[in-house]
Order: C-alpha cells, then sequence, then structure tokens
C-alpha cells in the first residue's frame, strides 16, 4: 500500500513572505498571476518532470471551462501540484494543494522501539524530544534520542537535557525517522550540540532573475558548537524516505562530522527555500526559490540523501517486531562491518 502521509507544512532555512494583491474575484487572472509567478521564481525547473510553459493551455482550458469556482481553484491548485515539490503549495479557501502524498511503504513505529530496544524512556520539557537508554542485551552502552520533528519555536536547547540524562553512555542513536521538517534554527540548535568546530553543512542559491538558469552566487553555510552540555562520541543517524525539508537541513548539519553515521533509508528530497506570496481573500502560493545542496555540490532535491550505511526492511521484519534501521545503527555503533 502506498501511504497517504505527506510532508505538511515543510519549511528550510526560513521563509519570506511577498504581499502581491490580484483581483482573486476572477479566477482566470489568479491563474494568470500564479503561472507568472512560478515561471519567475521556481529554483527547479531543470530538475522537475513537467513542462512548466506547455501545461499553461490545459490548465488554463480547465480554469475558463470551470463551473463552479472551487473547481477553477482545484484546476490552478493541480497545476502547482504538477511540480511535485512540497515545497509548492497552491493555498485557497476551497482547500490546498501540494505535491502528491509520498509514494513509498511506512514502516516506522515508535512503538517497537519503546517496547523492544529502550530500557528507559522520557521527554523533554515540550516533549518535542524523547530519549533513553537501550538494553543492555543489544550489547553496547548507548543512548536513544528521538525527534518527531522540527516545529514550534524556542525548543531546540533542551537536546541538553537529553545528553544530561544519557551522561555515560559511550554512544548514541539519533532517531529522526518521520521528520517531515519545520524550523532550520531549532534543527540548528540541536545539531550543533554535536560540533567541535565550526563546519560547513550547505550550499544554498537564490534564483535572482526571469531566466530559469538566473542564480546568485553560492552561499556558504555553516554552524558552530554551542551550549554548556555537548557529546563527541559515535553517533548512528537514524534516518528514512518521510525526512524532508528542514529534517534533511539536520541531516547535511549531521553528516559533516566525523563521529556520525548516517543508517537507514534515502529521504524525499525536498530542499529549498519557499517564498509565500499572499494574493488576499484566502488565496496564497508557497514556490521554492532557492536550491540546496551538500557542501560537494550535490543537490538533492528530489532525489533525496542516501545514508551512509542503507538498510532494507522486509515484510518479515514487521512481523518479527523488529526494526531493522535500529538494528544497523546497533551493529554500526559496534563496529560491525
Amino acid at each position: 500500500m502506498l501511504t497517504a502521509i505527506v510532508l505538511a507544512g515543510m519549511t528550510s532555512c526560513g521563509s519570506a513572505t511577498e504581499v502581491e494583491p490580484v483581483n482573486t474575484a476572477d479566477p482566470l487572472a489568479l491563474f494568470n498571476r500564479v503561472h507568472a509567478d512560478v515561471d519567475a521564481k521556481f529554483s527547479f525547473f531543470d530538475r522537475a518532470n513537467t513542462d512548466w510553459s506547455a501545461i499553461r493551455s490545459v490548465y488554463r482550458d480547465s480554469v475558463r471551462s470551470a463551473g463552479a469556482r472551487r473547481d477553477a481553484d482545484r484546476a490552478i491548485g493541480r497545476m502547482v501540484q504538477r511540480l511535485g515539490d512540497y515545497h509548492a503549495v497552491m493555498i485557497t479557501p476551497n482547500g490546498s494543494y501540494s505535491a502528491l502524498p509520498i509514494p513509498y511503504p511506512h514502516h516506522f513505529d515508535p512503538n517497537t522501539v519503546q517496547g523492544r530496544y529502550l530500557v528507559s524512556s522520557a521527554g523533554t520539557p515540550s516533549r518535542r524530544i524523547r530519549y533513553g537508554r537501550i538494553a543492555a542485551s543489544h550489547g553496547t552502552e548507548v543512548g536513544y534520542i528521538a525527534i518527531p520533528d522540527f516545529g514550534g519555536a524556542g525548543w531546540g536547547a533542551e537536546i541538553e537535557d537529553a545528553l544530561t540524562a544519557l551522561v555515560g553512555v559511550r554512544a548514541i542513536i539519533v532517531d529522526i525517522r518521520d521528520n517531515g521538517g519545520g524550523d532550520e534554527g531549532i534543527a540548528r540548535n540541536v545539531a550543533s550540540r554535536f560540533y567541535d568546530r565550526s563546519r560547513t553543512y550547505r550550499i544554498s542559491q537564490f534564483r535572482t532573475g526571469a531566466a530559469r538558469s538566473d542564480f546568485g552566487s553560492p552561499m556558504l553555510v555553516s554552524l558552530d558548537p554551542a551550549g554548556a552540555r555537548r557529546f563527541a562520541g559515535p553517533v548512528a543517524l537514524i534516518t528514512n524516505r518521510f525526512n524532508g525539508s528542514s529534517a534533511e537541513d539536520f541531516i547535511c548539519m549531521m553528516r559533516v562530522l566525523p563521529q556520525v553515521t548516517t543508517v537507514g533509508d534515502t529521504t524525499i528530497g525536498n530542499g529549498s527555500n519557499p517564498l509565500r506570496i499572499e494574493y488576499g481573500n484566502g488565496y496564497a502560493l508557497l514556490v521554492p526559490q532557492s536550491r540546496q545542496a551538500t557542501p560537494d555540490g550535490f543537490i538533492y532535491q528530489y532525489v533525496g540523501l542516501s545514508p551512509r550505511v542503507p538498510v532494507r526492511w522486509t515484510a518479515a521484519d514487521s512481523v518479527g517486531g523488529r526494526d531493522p534501521y535500529l538494528d544497523a545503527a546497533l551493529q554500526v555503533l559496534r563496529g560491525a562491518p
């Protein structure tokens, strides 16, 4: 079965807002404005599997022939949906439209981790971070930290609560499976507690001109160590297909550290800086205006970030109550091949 999970509300590297009043009572005027704004702002035309110029006439005809406003809004939304980008969203009073649900099976069950692997479990004050210790029967003194999302505000420093509670562990598993993003500032706050010195983790380029190939100079984005409590031991970072946006930013931050090994599955590939354009009367467009790359120049949009240790999950694993990603992470931390 294909999962119905969508990376809803993902933002990466913050976002900006512009106000661009349009006569939203005229569906065709709104359609023309949306198409033009995407054409002028969208940063992945060289990677999106769509011909933005060619589909204009198709959806324009749908808007013209719509018998109800809901139908016109749906046509505009489905046009934006064709970009296949979870940061490209058409918001209308009749619903929002973004990329289709992620077409991968969903395996991760936090209850399996809790019941089979952990001997203790607690949460930070905001409940945004869960942590505990892996049972000694699994062979080594390992801490476990789960971060389901980077939403909300102001809780990133709570990672120090988890690190304090896990004092004495030799290694830590950081599990961000199903984390669809949120606030990159929170992700930076968390990751900085694993840093020993300043490191570049990403390259960003913003679209700057009318031509689809017009981009500004590459900008290096770096992170410094911070906080009173940091961890310098081995870390296994577990990822899956449902990581995107600021979760991918976090992966970029962590994967440049020599003590970190990424384990699991490739991410969804949704690295951009969305611009929100407000048209008025409940209509708005979110459109990616930048492209993100790893420090070696790899643009992971639509293809994702692959783990250093890829792991397959079979139907037998789910029936047996095992978590092969977590098993692989423990093997990595034990030094097994």
